[in-house]
């Protein structure tokens, strides 16, 4: 199950692929997540400022980013009749995220089969302000479809693959109207340790913001359901 998470933290954005798009909705950049502090459990990763990523897909295939988004809707004018009755309602420019849209590829690799994947939706719930910039919203970009494929491809340890993740978000106004950001493109160099867990995908929630590990170096070890190991699920 993959979730969106949002926080508010003030960090410095990173630049990634970004397709044309006259939306008001922006997406500007993709903050990696680091390890938590002793104050919180998701943190944004200052120290890293690159525009790609790495992932181990033998482990549980979770990816973990923060998304940068801007608002240029501008505010309802507030309307006020000669009685003093307020015309207008607060919130009708409001953008509300309702979906992560994912796409994937891989780039060209020489003397392998061609690989395609399912595009896939994550659902969410993020409400936006207009005219406004910096909003935060941290979520998996890896759906539970492209794990399963990465994990069962990428088998052989000493070959790296170049994966591109096209990012949307989708959803609508306030007031009704459907309304989607640009779309985003993130690359992910995926290179398995070949690590045979008994259930695949079931291993320790050891990654950043409580996911599985895999990413960007984070260690995991197998689980087995029911067994109580540390953290594994119950």
């Amino acid at each position: 199950m993959r979730n969106a998470i949002s926080i508010s933290l003030v960090a410095a954005l990173t630049g990634l692929g970004c397709l044309p798009s006259s939306s008001p909705i922006r997406i500007r950049g993709v903050t990696p997540i680091g390890k938590a502090t002793p104050d919180t459990d998701c943190a944004l990763d200052v120290m890293i400022n690159t525009t790609t990523g790495r992932l181990d897909p033998s482990g549980g295939g979770d990816f973990v980013v923060v998304l940068n988004i801007d608002s240029e809707l501008t505010e309802n004018p507030e309307i006020i009749n000669e009685r003093g009755v307020q015309l207008t309602t607060p919130g009708k420019r409001n953008y509300v995220i309702e979906q992560i849209a994912l796409g994937y590829r891989f780039t060209e690799r020489p003397m392998s089969a061609p690989v395609t994947f399912e595009n896939e939706t994550i659902p969410v719930y993020f409400e936006i302000l207009p005219n406004s910039e910096g909003n935060k919203l941290a979520t998996d970009i890896i759906g539970d479809k492209a794990a399963t494929r990465l994990r069962n491809m990428a088998v052989d340890p000493t070959v790296e693959s170049q994966l591109l993740v096209t990012i949307q978000t989708k959803g609508r106004t306030a007031s009704g109207d459907s309304l989607a950001s640009n779309p985003i493109t993130f690359p992910i160099t995926v290179q398995t340790s070949d690590t045979q867990c008994p259930e695949p995908g079931n291993v320790t929630f050891t990654g950043p913001c409580g996911t599985r590990g895999g990413q960007e170096g984070y260690p995991f070890t197998c689980c087995v359901t029911g067994m109580g190991m540390p953290n594994c699920p119950n």
